[in-house]
């Protein structure tokens, strides 16, 4: 049976995460893929792991120039609530991106888990 609902507890506050329903879902994951694809391309081509993050960081950074990196976070947190709340991304993240990037990890995981395995990429 498939997950379609987390709890995470991230310092004492309790945020629940719901699954994309399958359009929404993969509408992000194209927006997600243009992101972070040529991050897994420079992994793949690298030569060393020294040179493999380099890569990856700089790929990575001149791809968010092809995608608005604001709405794509608003449109993952969009299924997650705080202590049964409705989420004040604005609010929430203000000088704590730290969170929206272990919350973000959360919910990739809980949408695309079971597709990175499928194609043995680590879910994590």
């Amino acid at each position: 049976m498939t997950i379609t609902r987390k709890t995470v507890d991230f310092d004492g506050t309790e945020y629940e995460i719901q699954a994309f329903v399958a359009t929404k879902g993969i509408r992000i994951f194209k927006t997600l893929a243009k992101l972070i694809g040529p991050s897994f391309k420079a992994l793949s081509e690298a030569k060393d792991e020294e040179g493999a993050a380099a890569l990856a960081i700089a790929a990575l950074l001149d791809s968010m120039d092809d995608v608005a990196v604001d709405e794509l976070m608003k449109q993952l947190m969009s299924g997650v609530t705080k202590n049964k709340a409705e989420l004040n991304f604005e609010m929430e993240f203000m000088a704590n991106y730290g969170l929206l990037i272990k919350l973000a990890q959360e919910v990739v995981n809980l949408n695309w888990g079971s597709l990175f395995s499928a194609l043995g990429m680590p879910e994590e």
